[in-house]
């Protein structure tokens, strides 16, 4: 309704600004089923947003995350089997049941090699620091992640 009696280029300017409103956009969304810890619950179906800057559960059709895990909180992820996916956020577990087990490990890989990367000293460092010192990035294994060398832990 808000985009009636505008042009085409201006109605689809309005839309992508709204777009970008949304808590999740830019990020791929998965179907998954969280596997409920406490006895008697079944299993919950969720999406799983993964993004430039962060992970994120949805409920299907909800705009605002039920939680949301910045990567720097994630201390690794992994694969049990072709149809199931762990991701240890701090102190939490979460267990996902999903056929696209493969394409949320390598979009993690992806994200968290680049957040590592962004992670590194940046130039408000002081002045007595080498200005040409170029960070040595390790190679990661394609189902696990450890947090990059100086993230910060309570």
């Amino acid at each position: 309704k808000l985009l009636q009696g505008m042009g085409r280029p201006e109605a689809m300017a309005a839309y992508m600004a709204l777009v970008r409103e949304w808590p999740g956009f830019g990020s791929t969304l998965f179907d998954v089923d969280l596997q409920a810890s406490p006895v008697g619950c079944g299993p919950q179906r969720l999406w799983l947003g993964i993004g430039a800057k962060a992970v994120s559960l949805y409920k299907p059709g909800e705009p605002e995350p039920l939680d949301s895990f910045c990567y720097g909180r994630i201390s690794s992820f992994g694969a049990s089997d072709s149809c199931t996916f762990r991701l240890s956020v701090e102190d939490r577990d979460l267990l996902f049941e999903t056929s696209q087990v493969e394409e949320i490990a390598q979009l993690l890989n992806t994200y968290l090699a680049s957040a590592g990367t962004k992670r590194l000293p940046q130039p408000q460092e002081p002045p007595s620091s080498p200005p040409t010192s170029e960070p040595t990035v390790l190679p990661q294994g394609p189902w696990q992640h450890r947090p990059p060398v100086g993230s910060s832990h309570s």
